[in-house]
């Protein structure tokens, strides 16, 4: 495990923001109509 400069909790909260990015991202596809996605 490379050490990029940040502690290890800094690493942590930067997978967890990641995540709940992403989490929110998913939710606002699967919000839009179904005929709005390819």
């Amino acid at each position: 495990m490379e050490d990029s400069g940040r502690g290890p909790i800094l690493d942590i909260v930067a997978e967890c923001h990641e995540y709940r990015v992403r989490a929110i991202l998913n939710c606002c596809i699967k919000a839009l109509p179904r005929w709005d996605l390819p």
